[in-house]
């Protein structure tokens, strides 16, 4: 039995509303350099990405857009969607336990998990949160 139901309905709303702005502060911005991720994301966007998203026990899901460190060149990140989770069926392959899938929207322009194979939830930064309107970048 509950013995304080205003209590637990203020920690149901105020909880997630604090995990914001938490995860706004934490938040990295960066400029999107190339065509990988068109029409979704374009060149020149600045992309907010919160990196907590993944840090509480949430997974990778299929369709998430993530920001993740480049496996063969230090340094570099990547904006991918997650195109194929654990157990997941790729091309002639089945995803390891901590293995995702990362694909650009628009292949032809994306080098990503088809050239250089799966990457690990440890590689991943964040998840992609919002697209800062123009006009509005510091």
């Amino acid at each position: 039995m509950i013995r304080n139901p205003r209590a637990v309905v203020k920690r149901l709303i105020l909880l997630p509303g604090i995990y914001q702005l938490v995860a706004f502060v934490r938040a990295k911005r960066f400029v999107v350099s190339g065509e990988s991720m068109v029409p979704t994301i374009l060149p020149g966007e600045r992309v907010i990405v919160d990196t907590l998203a993944y840090r509480f026990g949430r997974r990778l899901r299929a369709g998430d857009v993530v920001l993740a460190r480049h496996p063969e060149r230090p340094g570099l990140m990547m904006l991918k969607r997650v195109g194929g989770i654990p157990g997941n069926e790729v091309g002639a392959r089945t995803l390891g336990e901590d293995e995702y899938w990362l694909v650009g929207d628009a292949p032809e322009f994306s080098t990503d998990s088809r050239q250089l194979g799966p990457v690990r939830s440890g590689d991943v930064i964040g998840r992609a949160w919002a697209v800062e309107l123009p006009g509005r970048a510091e």
